[in-house]
């Protein structure tokens, strides 16, 4: 019966995480048919940047977050740290879908660095809170880890996670190869 117990709670985990990557990848179907050229960004609150036809400069800003972009480079910047110890953080989500035949790098809140290749998709917190810092990945990444020995940087991919505290790393999690 034990055993029996650990396997459900395993294949249980394991369908929850299959799904969450199911669901980010139908959401860039529609991407992924009227906007082959572009990267596209799409915000916590659903809108979607074009990044390719986007001019440089600040994308979003708020006193706690300020998104900007140039040339193939999108970073996030912390605007005021007293502003968000004071508030209570609720976590956002944004993605980043690098289509076929483009490369995109990013700098998350935290200063790591993330190379994505093409046919790529990158979920992350646009800041990030609580016991760890943790991002989804279906494509391939390069990260070069902010370090911080408080919080491990876990790369979710489909059917595994990579836990680190400060390295470079390459993950390459494309759904449609049996290898990881």
């Amino acid at each position: 019966a034990i055993v029996l117990f650990v396997m459900s709670l395993g294949v249980y985990f394991y369908a929850i995480r299959q799904t969450t990557f199911d669901v980010i990848q139908e959401q860039y179907a529609e991407v992924l048919t009227d906007s082959m050229d572009g990267v596209i960004l799409t915000l916590a609150d659903g809108k979607q940047v074009n990044l390719t036809q986007a001019t440089d400069g600040t994308i979003q800003s708020s006193d706690e977050l300020e998104i900007s972009k140039s040339i193939d480079f999108l970073s996030y910047v912390t605007t005021d740290n007293d502003v968000v110890a004071e508030k209570e953080k609720v976590v956002q989500y944004n993605s980043l879908f690098i289509p076929s035949g483009k490369t995109f790098q990013l700098m998350l809140a935290d200063g790591t660095k993330v190379w994505l290749n093409t046919k790529s998709i990158l979920r992350y917190p646009t800041q990030f809170s609580g016991a760890d810092r943790r991002v989804q990945l279906t494509g391939e990444g390069y990260f070069e880890v902010a370090k911080n020995i408080n919080k491990a940087f876990v790369v979710e991919s489909v059917g595994q996670e990579l836990t680190v505290l400060g390295t470079r790393s390459n993950v390459s999690a494309y759904s449609d190869e049996k290898v990881i």
